[in-house]
């Protein structure tokens, strides 16, 4: 994460009418700003908040199958196993 204490320009929504964006010193950037975590949390906005690891079938758990681990050994969480075919 990006922090500027003194224009604070990463830590704002920034809109089209802006002056710093009508006047092109900032982009307009749609759907900023985003993070990406391993797993979000229950309080997480999802539509803010990228996952890449999740309790359903994610590319995380597909690249390891691919990769030779048996289904049945990638875990969910910690200490829970995804169930054959999921």
């Amino acid at each position: 994460m990006l922090f500027d204490s003194v224009t604070k320009v990463y830590s704002k929504f920034w809109l089209d009418g802006e002056v710093q964006v009508l006047r092109g010193y900032l982009p307009s950037m749609k759907g900023v700003p985003s993070a990406l975590k391993f797993q979000r949390d229950a309080q997480d906005d999802e539509g803010r908040i990228k996952q890449w690891y999740s309790n359903y079938g994610t590319v995380a758990k597909q690249a390891a199958v691919a990769w030779g681990v048996v289904p049945d050994e990638v875990q969910t969480v910690p200490g829970r196993h995804v169930e054959a075919g999921q």
